[in-house]
């Protein structure tokens, strides 16, 4: 579903393109006859271990490698496909969180939480049914995977950082291990409008991430809220728990208030937003890194 207004999308896919030339450039534009050995390179190489188009198992794999050990740059190529892959991994994950986004607003706005009754009451009313539960999973998600694509971008910085020019064997990615909270050994950690200077942005995502992967949900259960005035559905919306100072306001073992009334859905496309340009600074700093 292409977007309605400019909001970033393809400005963000045109960073991650000059990424992959920097990248292809890097690694090959130095050796002799590159294009041909890469043309040349087994479909193996390329998808084995990476991705579900190439169906083979690990000692396979294995086999296939010994079997082309005289292949002409055999290392680079397979060292070259696993940074790019890098790149792939946050190219699905950003295009992951825009549908997930168009899919939470779908759900909102055009979802059936209540059956059709005339003449309702004014008011605020709760659904919880299981609509409502497809809308919060779906919200939830939408933070998860924006945390994800905070470990994507710090794994690429890292590798750019510290691209392998020895190939005489398989070369270990050197951010295989590394995560979002290891930005702290990046040289370009702290660079300004990236992810990597301290910023709310990230510590909402981070809170609420873990959050929902380590300690709960968000509330006891899955809510939506409709406003109704004079015996017409006016608003609906979905509460945030109260925060201060980047933590959950708490009171001994109780840590979700909602007496701000922090409508998520209001203000979720400026925080997307305001995500993505973050994003494309900092693949604007891992782009420089390269050239």
């Amino acid at each position: 579903m292409a977007p309605l207004r400019d909001d970033g999308r393809y400005e963000t896919q045109e960073r991650f393109l000059r990424i992959y030339r920097a990248l292809e450039e890097r690694l090959w534009g130095a050796v002799e006859g590159a294009e041909a050995v890469r043309k040349a390179c087994p479909i193996f190489i390329q998808d084995a271990g990476i991705n579900s188009d190439c169906a083979v198992d690990r000692l396979t794999f294995e086999r296939f490698l010994n079997e082309f050990s005289d292949l002409p740059e055999r290392n680079r190529l397979l060292y070259a496909r696993d940074c790019e892959h890098l790149v792939d991994s946050a190219q699905t994950c950003t295009r992951e969180i825009a549908t997930l986004l168009e899919q939470f607003y779908r759900l909102l706005n055009g979802e059936r939480f209540f059956p059709d009754i005339e003449g309702l009451p004014d008011g605020v009313r709760m659904s919880s049914s299981p609509a409502a539960t497809l809308l919060v999973a779906t919200l939830g998600t939408i933070f998860i995977r924006l945390h994800s694509l905070l470990d994507y971008l710090t794994k690429l910085a890292f590798e750019a950082e510290n691209l392998k020019e020895d190939f005489a064997t398989y070369p270990k990615l050197a951010s295989s291990s590394k995560k979002f909270g290891d930005r702290r050994h990046l040289r370009m950690n702290g660079t300004p409008g990236t992810f990597f200077e301290a910023n709310e942005l990230v510590s909402e995502i981070e809170l609420v991430r873990n959050r929902l992967i380590h300690d709960g949900m968000l509330d006891d259960r899955s809510k939506v809220f409709e406003r109704i005035e004079n015996g017409k559905v006016t608003e609906r919306f979905v509460l945030w728990p109260d925060r201060t100072d980047g933590r959950f306001d708490r009171y001994v073992n109780r840590t979700l208030f909602y007496g701000g009334e922090d409508k998520i859905n209001l203000r979720l496309p400026a925080f997307v937003q305001a995500f993505g340009e973050r994003q494309r600074a900092t693949l604007e700093a891992i782009h420089q890194e390269l050239s």
